[in-house]
């Protein structure tokens, strides 16, 4: 008579992202530069560049080719 309870959990990387990180982080991974993903999104670059560094944080990578290669295997 117990019942258990699993949460699945989406085992792709990048839904460890915002919203706004992961728009940042596929069009950065595109090969836009920091200053065409602000223009295109309406933000300054210096917060694409920050956003760009927390994306690299919470995926435990150090470059836009890891990026790159994550964005081109997701999932989500």
């Amino acid at each position: 008579g117990s019942l258990l309870f699993v949460r699945a959990a989406n085992s792709c990387p990048l839904a460890r992202l915002s919203t706004q990180e992961l728009k940042v982080a596929r069009m950065f991974s595109a090969g836009y530069s920091y200053k065409e993903v602000a223009q295109k999104l309406n933000l300054a670059p210096a917060t694409v560049r920050n956003v760009i560094q927390r994306v690299y944080a919470k995926l435990d990578i150090c470059g836009k080719a890891e990026l790159a290669t994550l964005v081109s295997h997701a999932t989500i």
